[in-house]
């Protein structure tokens, strides 16, 4: 017969909060993408408007992080393209593993207070492999947006100083 075991509820707040907080990482990283990529060149296909004209079906797709970071490699030059690739192999299989099989593996079955422990530090690390990729894509659509404004805004003025009224 086996020994009740009390497991500390702060604990386990814990841990469905980092559980959360994965999710909600990888979910920015997907949207993110969704926004970046029709704006990023696919250099294995003819650029054309096509890609920008489609968008918001990008945003508003069911499209997951698999796919999503597939085409970001396809898109992207790398100075280390194999260390990448594993990179972003790695972040999906992460993302995968806890959104569809986290309580099926023996950190998410935690038991007792020292495997909850275990299940935390666990997902800390996931914070920190992802964090870094998030930090970058975030980067990434300030950078973008401020282009897009110093463009809009030197139109703008242009336009102004040769006398024609904008449509």
């Amino acid at each position: 017969m086996s020994a009740h075991v009390e497991l500390d509820l702060a604990r386990v707040a814990k841990l469905m909060e980092g559980i959360g907080r994965c999710i909600a990482i990888y979910q920015r990283i997907e949207f993110l993408l969704k926004v970046l990529l029709p704006h990023i060149a696919d250099t294995a296909v003819d650029t054309d408007v096509q890609s920008l004209r489609h968008w918001r079906s990008l945003i508003d797709s069911k499209q997951t992080l698999g796919p999503l970071v597939q085409q970001f490699a396809e898109r992207m030059n790398s100075d280390n393209p194999q260390g990448f690739a594993n990179y972003l192999k790695q972040l999906v299989y992460q993302r995968n593993e806890l959104v569809h099989h986290f309580f099926n593996t023996p950190i998410g079955q935690a038991r007792n207070n020292a495997e909850i422990e275990h299940a935390i530090v666990h997902l800390r690390s996931l914070m920190h492999f992802s964090v870094p990729f998030l930090r970058a894509l975030e980067e990434a659509t300030k950078q973008f947006a401020a282009a897009l404004e110093t463009s809009i805004l030197a139109e703008e003025s242009h336009t102004q100083t040769q006398g024609v009224r904008p449509c």
